[in-house]
């Protein structure tokens, strides 16, 4: 049994959804981190 089976898991519209989640889940954390740790001035 030398056959490669490969299996599409994702659509291309699925792919591109998942990397606009992914960068948008990432923004927000550094985002929030910032507000969260930032220094008041004074």
């Amino acid at each position: 049994m030398n056959e490669e089976t490969k299996y599409l898991r994702m659509s291309r519209n699925e792919r591109i959804q998942h990397f606009f989640l992914l960068s948008s889940f990432i923004v927000l954390v550094i985002t929030g981190f910032w507000l969260k740790f930032r220094k008041h001035g004074g």
